[in-house]
């Protein structure tokens, strides 16, 4: 059987973010999936001064990934970013007033 991104997904979803409230796919916090010949490598970005307590997160996402039909090897990184990030907005910056 042949690994797909749907079944990764789909895996990836019993993994709860760092916060426990949502999933680490539906908080958008799973970057560069690729799966290739079995292999599925990925990174989940967090917060930086939250990636050292983060490595049970990033386990769980590798033993889900590894759980997806046809997945033989899964690479996981976490990747630290500062809140100072402008990829990290979740909302439109607002236009200054003018005046």
């Amino acid at each position: 059987m042949t690994a797909n991104r749907d079944d990764v997904l789909r895996q990836l979803r019993r993994v709860k973010g760092p916060d426990l409230e949502g999933n680490i796919v539906d908080l958008g916090l799973v970057d560069d999936l690729l799966i290739r010949d079995g292999e599925v490598i990925f990174s989940i970005r967090v917060p930086a001064q939250l990636a050292p307590q983060l490595e049970p997160l990033r386990g769980a996402a590798e033993k889900a990934a590894l759980s997806a039909p046809g997945v033989t090897r899964a690479v996981v990184v976490l990747t630290a970013v500062r809140s100072d990030d402008p990829r990290e907005r979740r909302t439109a910056p607002r236009p200054e007033a003018k005046g």
